[in-house]
């Protein structure tokens, strides 16, 4: 008579933290992780984005060295004259001037709507006209694009009046803050849930760190996923939390967790602030420069913004010292706002008085998050550390893949021996 074998299930200890934590890990991972590798991998090329375009199109870019450089009112004025002679920039007006020490005059174009349309350029040495573009368009900014809104930016939400004010901050406005600020939310996730599996206890902290030099199959890709996951761990945390701080409800989660930890207070919000209009012509690029370099002696003008509407007032940034901003597309952390007709100084920020806790908060955090600090050669870390999620996207999946494949095969071969037992 034959008998038939039973094969006995393991029975062990279920969902212990560490198995939630694994499921949490793994699952957050194949939702949203191809969003993620999106944003990622765009982000790891977006830090280059200003010196790809000067690299692309180097004709906008050639000044000659001077030390008695045109005025900028001079410069102002040839490229209205220049635009004028252009029947698609009829409607466009100059909205900001960049004034680099050293580099050429830049003016933002902007449509009446306020839409940017590009940038014209002129030489400070020679105030000759060398054109206009719209980096907008360029492949660098497209992935730029790609990695600040996902191209979502233009699908908005409209929500009825019983949906509640938390659930709508926490959707947000348009699909892009919807997506965005939950990729960052799972990039957070990913990273604590990361540095629990990887804690392997006091008494056995070296196997942290320590790669088989012969492993293979499972074992290769479970090393160099926990090796290069931990080491990227600091970057990886920060571009989560600055990632969460540009949306709310987390940038007020943030921030005042932010300013609890450092025993400091919150700066008050910067003023609204407007010009009176007097019947007089508004002050000219010269003249607001004037003022700001007599407000600011030892800093150096970056751009002056004229105002496009009658009570909009004068912006103005300028640089000293360690630039947090230094190295991006627009510089500079000083602010000062002029009312248009007087040039008097109606807001300058270095007058709110406020902590290196709030100061770093306030001009750190974004700087931090794109390497805005430090030159290209430097921002090449962020790059690295930027492509990284690919890598353990790779080891991950492939983790799962054979494991699974395993449970497969043993499953078969239990049912394989059940049947010729049976048999």
């Amino acid at each position: 008579m034959a008998t038939t074998a039973t094969v006995h299930p393991t029975v062990g200890l279920r969902w212990k933290p560490r198995v939630w934590v694994q499921w949490l890990h793994r699952w957050a991972t194949l939702t949203l992780g191809v969003l993620l590798l999106v944003v990622t991998t765009s982000g790891a090329l977006a830090v280059f984005n200003y010196e790809l375009n000067r690299l692309s199109f180097p004709q906008f870019y050639r000044t000659t060295m001077t030390t008695s450089p045109v005025s900028l009112n001079s410069a102002y004025a040839t490229v209205v004259q220049a635009l004028a002679n252009e029947p698609d920039m009829q409607q466009v007006y100059i909205a900001d001037t960049i004034t680099r020490p050293g580099d050429v005059y830049q003016f933002f174009l902007r449509e009446a709507d306020g839409h940017r349309v590009g940038s014209a350029f002129v030489d400070p040495a020679t105030g000759a006209y060398l054109g206009h573009y719209d980096s907008d368009t360029t492949v660098w900014s497209w992935l730029a694009t790609l990695h600040y809104s996902l191209f979502a930016d233009e699908v908005t939400f409209t929500y009825p009046e019983w949906v509640p004010e938390w659930a709508k901050t926490w959707f947000g406005e348009t699909l892009a803050e919807l997506l965005l600020k939950h990729v960052a939310l799972l990039l957070f996730i990913l990273v604590l849930t990361g540095a629990y599996l990887w804690w392997p206890g006091i008494k056995k902290f070296a196997y942290g760190f320590r790669v088989r030099p012969k492993a293979s199959g499972m074992a290769w890709h479970y090393d160099w996923h926990k090796v290069i996951g931990f080491a990227s761990l600091p970057f990886l945390l920060m571009w989560a939390l600055t990632g969460l701080n540009f949306y709310a409800p987390f940038s007020d989660w943030i921030g005042a967790g932010w300013y609890t930890v450092t025993l400091s207070e919150a700066p008050p919000d910067w003023p609204e602030v407007a010009s009176t209009p007097s019947g007089s012509p508004m002050i000219s690029l010269e003249r607001a420069g004037q003022i700001a370099r007599e407000t600011v002696p030892d800093a150096t003008i970056i751009s002056i913004a004229l105002p496009h509407e009658p009570d909009g007032t004068v912006s103005i940034w300028m640089t000293q010292g360690i630039d947090p901003y230094g190295y991006a597309e627009w510089p500079g952390w000083i602010n000062l706002s002029l009312d248009a007709y007087s040039g008097a100084v109606l807001d300058n920020n270095l007058d709110r008085s406020q902590s290196l806790a709030a100061n770093f908060y306030n001009n750190w955090f974004y700087p931090l998050h794109t390497g805005s600090f430090v030159p290209w050669q430097a921002r090449i870390v962020w790059a690295v550390f930027g492509l990284i999620p690919l890598f353990l996207a790779f080891t991950g999946v492939m983790q799962w893949w054979l494991k699974r494949s395993k449970r497969k095969a043993r499953a078969e071969r239990r049912m394989e021996m059940a049947t010729s037992v049976g048999d």
